[in-house]
Order: C-alpha cells, then sequence, then structure tokens
C-alpha cells in the first residue's frame, strides 16, 4: 500500500523538492520514500520475494497434485483449483510488481514507481476478489452436500461448477475496472464484497454445525453422496468442513488488517501519516502471505492432496 503524499505536510514538501516527475496515473503518490522509512520498504521488499517463490512453487505443486487425486469429488477439485491459481498469480504477478514498487520508492526510478503502482492494485484487487468469491463458493459447496445428501452429486455437477468457476473469474474483473474508471468506488465494493465474504461462510459453518449437532447419530453412520459403488462417510466430510474453515480463517486474518489501515487512511489523519506508511507495507505483506501459506493448509488438511504432494515431491528428488 503507498499513501497520498498530501496526507502529512513534511511527505509533501519531500514529494515536491526531490522531482519534478509528475505521475500521469496518480499525481500524488509518493515517489520517493523518506530515508527513516527505507528499513521498512527493503524489509518489505526482502519479505515479498521469499513469500512470491513460496506462492508460486507451493500452488504448483498443489496445482498437479490436484489433478492426480482422483478421489476428490469433481466440483471440490474445482473450485480448489480456481483457489490455488489465483494464489499462484499473486505470487507470479502481483508480488513482483509490489517489489518494484516498494525499491523503487528508495532508489528514485520515478517511472518503475508511477507504472508499478497503477498496477499492482489492479491485480491484487481482481486476484483477491477471485480469492473471496471462491471461498464463498466453498462454503456453499460444504453446504449443499450436507443439504442434498444423496442427490448432492446428480445436483453440484461438474459442469455447473466449472461454470461459477469462469463467473467468478469474470466477475472479479468488475473491482480493476472499478478502481480505473471511479475509483472513489472501490472502497464501497471492497466493503460489499469483504461483508458477503464474512456473512455467507459464517452462515455455512453455523447451519453445518447446528445441523451436525442436531441431528447426531442420525447421520454419524453414514452419509450418502449418491455414488453408486461408494459413500462418503460423515468423518470425511468434517474433516472437509474443518478443511474449508481453516482457509477461511486463514484468509479473513490476512484480509482484516489491510482493511483497517485503508479505513485509516480515507480519513487523511497527518498525525497518523508515519504510522500509516509501515503498517501498509505490513498489512499488504501479510495479505500477500496467505497465498503462501494456503499450500501448507491444503498439504496438512486434505488427505488426498497431502498424499498427492509428498509422491510429487519424491518423484522430483529422485530425478
Amino acid at each position: 500500500m503507498a499513501t497520498n503524499c498530501s496526507l502529512n505536510g513534511n511527505y509533501t514538501a519531500n514529494c515536491e523538492s526531490s522531482t519534478s516527475f509528475v505521475c500521469p496515473y496518480d499525481p500524488f503518490v509518493l515517489l520517493h520514500v523518506p530515508k527513516n522509512l527505507y528499513y521498512t520498504y527493503f524489509v518489505t521488499a526482502a519479505l515479498n520475494v521469499v513469500f512470491a517463490a513460496t506462492s508460486f512453487c507451493g500452488n504448483s505443486l498443489v496445482l498437479m497434485a490436484l489433478l492426480r487425486t482422483p478421489s476428490l469429488h469433481s466440483p471440490s477439485k474445482a473450485l480448489l483449483r480456481s483457489l490455488a491459481l489465483s494464489d499462484l498469480f499473486v505470487g507470479l504477478f502481483v508480488q513482483p510488481m509490489y517489489i518494484a514498487y516498494c525499491l523503487s520508492g528508495t532508489s528514485e526510478n520515478h517511472w518503475v514507481r508511477c507504472i508499478s503502482w497503477f498496477i499492482y492494485p489492479l491485480l491484487m484487487d481482481y486476484f483477491v476478489a477471485v480469492s473471496f468469491l471462491t471461498m464463498v463458493a466453498i462454503s456453499i459447496d460444504r453446504y449443499l452436500a450436507l443439504r442434498l445428501r444423496a442427490s448432492y452429486r446428480s445436483v453440484v455437477t461438474i459442469k455447473k461448477v466449472n461454470i461459477t468457476v469462469v463467473s467468478i473469474w469474470i466477475t472479479s474483473l468488475v473491482f480493476p475496472i472499478t478502481r480505473v474508471i471511479a475509483g472513489k468506488l472501490t472502497l464501497l465494493l471492497s466493503c460489499t464484497f469483504f461483508a458477503l465474504f464474512v456473512v455467507i461462510p459464517t452462515f455455512t459453518h453455523c447451519t453445518i454445525h447446528r445441523t451436525l449437532q442436531r441431528h447426531g447419530r442420525q447421520v454419524t453412520n453414514q452419509f450418502f453422496l449418491h455414488r453408486k459403488e461408494s459413500h462418503l462417510s460423515i468423518h470425511q466430510y468434517k474433516k472437509s468442513v474443518s478443511a474449508m474453515r481453516y482457509l477461511y480463517i486463514a484468509l479473513l486474518i490476512s484480509y482484516t488488517p489491510i482493511t483497517c489501515v485503508s479505513l485509516l487512511y480515507i480519513k487523511q489523519d497527518p498525525s497518523m501519516a508515519a504510522i500509516l506508511l509501515p503498517a501498509g507495507n505490513v498489512a499488504t505483506t501479510l495479505l500477500f502471505f496467505n497465498s503462501s501459506l494456503n499450500p501448507v493448509l491444503y498439504c496438512w488438511r486434505i488427505r488426498q492432496v497431502r498424499g498427492a504432494m509428498l509422491n510429487l515431491a519424491d518423484s522430483f528428488i529422485c530425478c
């Protein structure tokens, strides 16, 4: 996150005196970082180099592992692929642009600073929106598995889920487009989507928890999902819900700090300028870290993915 030069008089003076260059995308972008914040920007850039590499490698392994995991229900795999793909693109595109933004602010490379300031928020808005909507879809999928029982597999088909995934990736374009056309509406749109992200998964989690408690022994013996020769046990279902819960909580925790910093930044309080700059860097890095954390959660909470990833790792080591 970068802050507006007009946020504080001292920073404004710094911007005006450092160069006559004006960024055509945002005349108020902080082109040259104050020297007392160099350390924060260097550390932020270094952390994002590490997290970008782990995000790309980890999610690449997850995507390959999902291809080798026929035991997972195909619609569930499609949703996990969507989430892993958005995380992979964060490490491949968003974080490199953010690293360029951070380092160019300390090296006075104003064109790079200007261009990266324009591109990385657009990419970040897009892929975060994809992750949010995919998590909402995953929570609805787990709810329908419990609600529909035996008819789940006939109702929730791979074709319908693929259409949902494509719709998510198309709908998420609203965020970067809104930022370009009407930047002030971005915050309102983000708050709306964030509310949906909080309300829908929370509702499905609570409903699933209450239903399992209410039915107790009635659903403990077997939990049919209408597959000719097999059934999904309630134990397996609980594990899938638990995995979804960890992914949801991790994304919620990662996104909350950047939301708080953004709301404080909107207030334009000059006394907060010295705090918001480094706080914004930390909050943005934490948001990106979620893309590196998710593959660890997949491996930890989803047994089929863990087995496939271990087999892939063994094959790479043998080569």
